[in-house]
């Protein structure tokens, strides 16, 4: 009897483990929408349609590439901390990249450099942790054409919005001219 017991009482808590985790999962990234600062990263044109990518949107940030204030050597792959600030016009500007976790501010979040340099390197190219965009399914195609069109339109304004706080980032939506990308599918279908 007593084994039946304890083989109950782990069943219970693996149950429960089983829908802990993925609640903590979810509850912190909403903890992040709600208290993290949201930021506009303009997005650049990427690469033509890949048919393996079907169900997001692909991103490609203006601010991925960052002039260093002094020279240094990336490994590719290197995690580092990328604080960033708006500029004079509302969008998010990296201010430093840095392997050292920043003291002085909330708004850095973790990326990886896509480009290895060496000492006398004074840029740093990075891959940030928001760059996909998932999408529904029968959504996901239309909006990469939209938003890559768009990209390339010098009258059009192509940004993403994302949260950031204290080393972790959450990406919310993407937008073509201030109108979410899936609004603007919505207005684009016959």
């Amino acid at each position: 009897m007593k084994n039946k017991t304890w083989w109950i009482g782990l069943m219970a808590l693996g149950i429960l483990a089983q829908w802990w985790v993925p609640g903590q999962m979810i509850w912190q990234q909403e903890r992040l929408f709600i208290e993290g600062t949201a930021f506009k990263f303009k997005t650049a044109p990427v690469d033509p349609y890949d048919p393996f990518r079907g169900k997001y949107i692909w991103l490609d940030f203006e601010a991925s590439d960052f002039d260093l204030p002094e020279p240094a050597a990336f490994e590719y792959d290197e995690e580092v901390f990328v604080t960033v600030e708006n500029d004079t016009a509302g969008y998010a500007r990296v201010s430093a990249v840095t392997r050292a976790e920043p003291l002085n501010t909330e708004h850095y979040f973790k990326a990886n450099v896509s480009t290895s340099s060496n000492r006398n390197s004074t840029s740093v190219g990075l891959r940030f942790p928001f760059g996909n965009f998932y999408m529904e399914e029968s959504k996901a195609y239309e909006a990469e054409v939209l938003h890559r069109e768009a990209a390339r339109d010098t009258a059009s304004v192509t940004y993403a919005l994302v949260f950031i706080k204290n080393g972790r980032s959450g990406l919310a939506n993407v937008f073509v001219d201030d109108v979410p990308i899936r609004d603007v599918v919505l207005r684009n279908r016959p």
